[in-house]
C-alpha cells in the first residue's frame, strides 16, 4: 500500500499544472482507496489517516478552484453549480481535519493570494469563524477567550500578506460584515492589541 500510495501521488504531481482534471481522478482515486482500506481494516486507520486526510485536502482545494471554472451558460443537462462545488470543498477540507490554522499558517500563505482558491477559502473562513469567535459575542459565555495560537496565526498572515489579499478575503466572508462591522471592529482590535503585544 505504501508503495502504491507514493506512485499515485507522483503522477498525480506530474499531472497537476498539466493536466488538472487527470490529477483531480489520481487524488480522488487515491482517497477512495484510502477510505476502502481504513473501512475494511481497523485496525489500519492509524497508519493510514494522516494520508486520508491529506487527500481530502487537496481534494477540498481541487473544488475551490473548479468552482471558478464553471461557465456562466450551462448545458441542459444538471451540473454542480459553483456553489455547490465550493460546499464540496469546505466538506472536504473538513473532514481532512481542517481549520483555520490550516489556511492562516505560513507554510500555507500562497493560498489565500490565489484567485482561484479566495472564493473557496472565504466560505471556509465564514463557516469556520463563528464557531470559534460566537462566544465572543455572547452574554451566555463571557468567559469565552480566543485560542492565543490560533490569534498569533491570524496576526502572522495580517503582518505578512498585502491589504488586496485581505480584502479580497474580508470581502467574501458575510460574517465579518454583518451588522454593520460590529463584528469585524471587535475582532480587528483584539488582533491589534495582540500585534502590538508581540511588537513590544
Amino acid at each position: 500500500m505504501n508503495n502504491l500510495y507514493q506512485d499515485i501521488i507522483r503522477s498525480a504531481e506530474l499531472h497537476k499544472d498539466s493536466n488538472p482534471d487527470a490529477y483531480f481522478t489520481l487524488i480522488s482515486e487515491l482517497h477512495l482507496l484510502l477510505r476502502f482500506t481504513i473501512n475494511n481494516k481497523p485496525e489500519s486507520e492509524l497508519q493510514y489517516r494522516n494520508r486520508y486526510r491529506e487527500t481530502c485536502k487537496l481534494i477540498g482545494l481541487e473544488y475551490f478552484k473548479k468552482s471558478t471554472k464553471i461557465p456562466e451558460k450551462q448545458e441542459i443537462t444538471p451540473e454542480p453549480t459553483s456553489e455547490d462545488l465550493t460546499d464540496l470543498g469546505v466538506t472536504y477540507l473538513q473532514m481532512g481535519n481542517c481549520d483555520l490554522h490550516y489556511i492562516f499558517s505560513p507554510e500555507n500563505q500562497n493560498l489565500a493570494k490565489d484567485p482561484a482558491l479566495i472564493p473557496g477559502i472565504s466560505k471556509f473562513i465564514t463557516v469556520s469563524l463563528p464557531k470559534i469567535l460566537e462566544p465572543e459575542f455572547s452574554s451566555s459565555s463571557p468567559s469565552s477567550k480566543y485560542s492565543p495560537t490560533l490569534t498569533k496565526t491570524i496576526v502572522d498572515f495580517l503582518n505578512t500578506n498585502t491589504p488586496d489579499t485581505l480584502i479580497d478575503i474580508v470581502n467574501g466572508v458575510p460574517w465579518l460584515r454583518e451588522c454593520q462591522g460590529s463584528r469585524l471592529l471587535p475582532v480587528s482590535f483584539k488582533l491589534f492589541i495582540q500585534a502590538i503585544k508581540g511588537i513590544r
